[in-house]
């Protein structure tokens, strides 16, 4: 098994604590740090994604203008 994690189980896990929350299994101050850490995690994702999408662009442009 990978140990990447992806935004799928990101909201999954999200999801589990709010549900924890809601059902009184942990206190607000924990649902938040939790929340608040899955957040940021998935930011750093989102940001990791953005920058291979990128790079993709840029090589795949300066392919391109070699070939002109």
């Amino acid at each position: 098994m990978s140990d990447r994690i992806n935004a799928t189980q990101i909201k999954t896990l999200m999801l589990r604590s709010y549900r924890r929350f809601s059902n009184g299994e942990i206190s607000e101050t924990t649902a938040f740090r939790e929340n608040t850490m899955l957040a940021n995690i998935l930011k750093a994702i989102e940001a990791s994604e953005t920058e291979q999408r990128l790079q993709a662009i840029e090589e795949t442009l300066r392919s391109t203008a070699d070939e002109d």
